[in-house]
């Protein structure tokens, strides 16, 4: 009776240590790690397709800029919805802009949101700022993020297109805020973060002629690095 005992105990730890030995050896079904988040965000398509976990629940998510411009921004969550950032955060009739990046270096994909009416001319409209606010990660299925800040911004035109970068790979995103200036220009506004706000209201770069926006500041994360698949 003790020996049959014996060997049932024996038998029962060596397939515990079977099952252990293929956990962590990634065993079990290709299911378990599907969807698995990115160590950082990263960037396909020519930085028009971001990789990264937008929700907080550890499962890679796609973030889509077609024409990398910020203006046709969409969210494909992991198991979940597909969502437009601008009809969630900005009134139902303004041109919107959004960008994604991990702004204060928290291990956390936070979003950049601006909305308004483009100006009219060299006027700009009287809701031409409408809406201009970085929502910060986590930012769950909803995106409504854990805290808003508001971006301060050059004068009264017209926000035309957001972008962020990593351009000295350190893993915390840049954002950078191009404003109309009339005549049809853009002028390119850094972002400088003190905590959890953003001033990108001085400093400006010169202003570019709109058919000729040089390549390098068009929106996308091509230079937050290629996934490597």
């Amino acid at each position: 009776m003790d020996q049959s005992r014996t060997l049932r105990t024996s038998a029962a730890l060596a397939a515990f240590a079977s099952a252990v030995l293929l956990a962590g050896c990634g065993g079990g079904s290709s299911d378990d790690t599907a969807g698995a988040a990115a160590e950082r965000p990263c960037a396909t398509d020519g930085g028009t397709v971001l990789r990264a976990d937008v929700d907080g629940d550890g499962r890679t998510d796609t973030v889509t800029d077609p024409g990398r411009d910020s203006s046709r921004t969409t969210v494909a969550f992991h198991d979940g919805p597909t969502v437009k950032p601008g009809a969630v955060r900005a009134p139902k009739g303004l041109q919107s802009a959004v960008t994604f990046g991990d702004f204060d270096g928290d291990g956390h994909l936070d979003m950049a949101v601006a909305a308004g009416t483009p100006d009219a001319v060299d006027d700009p409209a009287g809701d031409a700022q409408k809406v201009h606010e970085v929502v910060w990660g986590p930012l769950g299925q909803d995106l409504k993020g854990e805290e808003v800040s508001s971006i301060k911004l050059a004068g009264n035109l017209f926000v035309y297109r957001l972008r962020a970068s990593d351009t000295d790979h350190d893993g915390t995103a840049e954002l950078s805020v191009f404003q109309t200036q009339g005549d049809g220009q853009v002028a390119r506004f850094p972002t400088v973060f003190h905590g959890r706000d953003a001033d990108a209201g001085r400093n400006g770069d010169n202003a570019y002629d709109l058919p000729h926006w040089p390549e390098r500041y068009k929106p996308g994360w091509a230079d937050l690095g290629t996934c490597s698949s």
